[in-house]
C-alpha cells in the first residue's frame, strides 16, 4: 500500500513538474523576441515528442505554446521570402 501511495505521489509531482516547466517555457516565450522563439521552438517539439513516445498525454498549454511557436516559425519565413 505504501509503494502504491509512493507511485501515485511520484507521478503527480511528475505531473506537476511537467505543468511548471510548461508554465516557465509559455513565460519564456512571452518575454523574448521572434529569433529566440525560435530558437526554442526545437526544444518544445523535442518534449512533446518524447511525452508521446512514452504513451503521455501532452498538456494543453505544451500543445498551444507548440502552435504559437509554429506560426512564428512559418510568419518568420514568409517574412524573408523575396516577392
Amino acid at each position: 500500500m505504501v509503494v502504491a501511495n509512493r507511485t501515485w505521489e511520484g507521478m503527480i509531482m511528475l505531473v506537476k513538474d511537467l505543468e511548471r516547466h510548461v508554465d516557465q517555457l509559455r513565460q519564456k516565450s512571452d518575454s523574448i523576441g521572434l529569433q529566440g522563439r525560435l530558437l526554442m521552438r526545437p526544444q518544445v517539439l523535442k518534449l512533446m515528442r518524447s511525452l508521446e513516445a512514452l504513451g503521455k498525454r501532452v498538456p494543453p498549454k505544451l500543445k498551444e505554446l507548440a502552435n504559437r511557436l509554429e506560426d512564428d516559425a512559418y510568419d518568420d519565413m514568409f517574412d524573408n521570402m523575396p516577392v
